[in-house]
C-alpha cells in the first residue's frame, strides 16, 4: 500500500497539464472465516477514514471505525431532518465596542439543540454538513434566519444593526457562482 501512495507523489501529466493527486488506502484483514462483503466493506470504511485522517495516508481497520461511520450516518439523517424541520437555532453573541463600552454587532452563532442528544456543538454537525453536502443547505437556512432576526429588530425600531454570518467557503463559492452566472 505504500507503493501505491508513492506512485502519487509524482504529478501525473495528461496533454502538457500536470495533475498532482493523492490516493487513500484502507487495509482490511482477510481470515479464514470472514465473508468476502464484510472484508470490502471494512476495508471502505478504513478509506474513508483514511480521507478524513490523513489524506494520501494508509488506515488499517479497527472495529471502533464501523460503530463511528455508524454514528456519522445517524447524525447526517438527523441533520438532514433538523434542517427541513427548522430546529436549529441561532444565538446572538454582542460584540462590543472597546471604546465606547456599547454593543457595536452582533455574530451569529449556529446550534443544535437535538431531541435525544442534548446540545450538538458546531464542530460536530459542520464536518458532517461538509462531507456530505448538506453545507449549502444549512447556510441558507442561517442566511435566511438572519435576515428574518434582522427584520424583526426593524420592526422594534433596532436599526442599523451589524450582524456577521460565519459562511462556508462551498457556500460562498456556490453564491459567488450563482451571481456570475445570472450576471
Amino acid at each position: 500500500s505504500l507503493q501505491i501512495i508513492a506512485a502519487f507523489a509524482e504529478p501525473f501529466d495528461v496533454n502538457g497539464h500536470a495533475f498532482d493527486l493523492s490516493a487513500s488506502v484502507g487495509v482490511a484483514t482477510a481470515t479464514s472465516n470472514r465473508a468476502m462483503e464484510d472484508l470490502i466493506r471494512d476495508a471502505d470504511i478504513a478509506m474513508h477514514e483514511a480521507k478524513i485522517r490523513n489524506r494520501g495516508g494508509v488506515i488499517r481497520f479497527a472495529p471502533a471505525m464501523a460503530a463511528q461511520i455508524e454514528s456519522r450516518r445517524a447524525l447526517e439523517t438527523d441533520l438532514r431532518q433538523a434542517i427541513s424541520r427548522g430546529e436549529l437555532v441561532l444565538h446572538y453573541q454582542p460584540i462590543i465596542d472597546a471604546e465606547t463600552g456599547l454593543i457595536s454587532s452582533v455574530e451569529a452563532l449556529l446550534r443544535w439543540p437535538h431531541p435525544k442528544e442534548g446540545m450538538i456543538p458546531p464542530e460536530e454537525f459542520i464536518p458532517i454538513a461538509e462531507a456530505t453536502g448538506l453545507i449549502l443547505p444549512l447556510g441558507e437556512y442561517v442566511l435566511r434566519k438572519v435576515c428574518n432576526q434582522i427584520r424583526s429588530w426593524e420592526d422594534m425600531g433596532l436599526e442599523g444593526f451589524r450582524v456577521a454570518v460565519n459562511i462556508s467557503a462551498r457556500q460562498f463559492e456556490a453564491d459567488v457562482s450563482a451571481l456570475v452566472q445570472d450576471a
